[in-house]
């Protein structure tokens, strides 16, 4: 309890503070960006619960943990060429988890070329830094290279009971190339973005197939040119988008599935709208995995709804998230459901801002091997990026 009452003076003595914030950028002779490198930092303070003297009946846990620390450098040669660089903390180890080219030929027309995060959901190309409920919903790690999981304790915990135990090289992200680009309407009210495209995956021991991905999405009113997406524009975007993407490779492996065929699928619809003197966020999407039976407690469908309310376009974000995962195990192990309520600080927008969240998370079946199947969390972070 004093450590819990600690984090919370911490938390009101930091929103007094109003930071600035830019990343160092180094210019040509002719004034334009050549080099910007920046870091990006996120830390928590848990409150959960866990089975700590293996019981099998859960005990308090406080716990503090460095959820994202890197450093980011992007070079440009000139408007049709680039790269970008990105590394992260991983146990005691730095770790690369971006690499790749940029290429442009116009808006039309864009490539990534290189280890980066495949667009096999909306939610796996939002910027980390610019998440809405405090981290992503837990059923989009049921993407291939994100492991065919779910996560719990606003993503810092795995749902054991659900996971394909998928890993390879570059968790999360993929080594490949994606091709992407938006065409707009006449009007400039209609915006067309897509991308497509191929990776190594997670192929299983003696079979090489590739990972092919692919997704269309279109935006009503403001437009979202960039190959990255935002959960929350603080209310400098008016736009509705709709949203669907396929992922697919053929014999791929896990450490809890046997060789089988992949399929991932989703359709989401995203909001950014005025609202009196505020500005709502509204997410939301179904998902589907399906493993061909290889794993009736990773695969199966499910979907996640979450908003928030940017009071006055101000500092203050309430925000909600539910979610609800059905697996295709007829014991009911591997499905879930949670739901999140929070609100957000920003000193600085997405660039410094604390959030504090609570979760509640409830399995259809006892945890594991546990007498247990919930789990309450409050989570308090400090997240900046620079």
């Amino acid at each position: 309890m004093k450590r819990r009452v600690a984090w919370l003076t911490v938390v009101l003595a930091l929103a007094s503070l109003a930071p600035a914030s830019a990343g160092f950028k180094l210019l040509d002779a002719d004034g334009k960006e050549k080099i910007d490198l920046g870091f990006r930092l996120q830390v928590l303070g848990k409150f959960t619960e866990g089975d700590l003297d293996g019981d099998g009946s859960f005990e308090s846990v406080d716990d503090f943990q460095i959820r994202r620390a890197r450093f980011r450098l992007t070079g440009t040669v000139n408007e049709h060429f680039g790269m970008f660089f990105q590394t992260d903390v991983s146990g005691n180890d730095i770790v690369m988890i971006d690499a790749y080219i940029q290429l442009k030929k116009s808006a039309k027309l864009q490539a990534f070329i290189g280890q980066h995060l495949a667009p096999s959901s909306r939610q796996t190309i939002t910027s980390s830094g610019a998440l809405l409920a405090m981290d992503r919903p837990g059923l989009i790690y049921k993407a291939l290279t994100w492991g065919g999981r779910a996560l719990t304790t606003f993503d810092t915990a795995t749902y054991g009971d659900s996971a394909a135990g998928f890993s390879g090289p570059a968790q999360v992200r993929d080594t490949g190339f994606t091709l992407f680009g938006i065409n707009s309407s006449s009007s400039g009210k209609t915006h067309f973005k897509w991308y497509l495209g191929t990776y190594d995956g997670l192929p299983a021991a003696g079979t090489d197939g590739e990972r092919t991905t692919g997704r269309l999405q279109v935006n009503f009113g403001d437009s979202e040119p960039s190959y990255y997406s935002t959960a929350s524009y603080l209310g400098k975007k008016d736009t509705f988008s709709i949203g669907v993407s396929y992922d697919t490779q053929s014999d791929v492996a896990g450490s809890s599935t046997p060789k089988t065929d992949y399929s991932y699928w989703n359709v989401d619809v995203f909001a950014e709208q005025p609202m009196g003197a505020g500005s709502v966020s509204f997410e939301a999407a179904y998902h589907d995995l399906d493993l061909d039976g290889a794993n009736p407690q990773a695969e199966g469908n499910g979907y996640y709804v979450q908003a928030g309310y940017l009071v006055n376009k101000d500092k203050w974000q309430p925000w909600f998230l539910y979610e609800d995962w059905s697996a295709d195990a007829a014991s009911g192990k591997g499905s879930y459901n949670l739901w999140r309520a929070g609100i957000s600080y920003f000193m600085a927008g997405h660039n410094a801002n604390i959030k504090v969240g609570y979760e509640a998370f409830s399995a259809d079946a006892n945890i594991g091997s546990t007498n247990e199947d919930s789990i309450g969390s409050l989570v308090v972070g400090f997240y900046t990026t620079y």
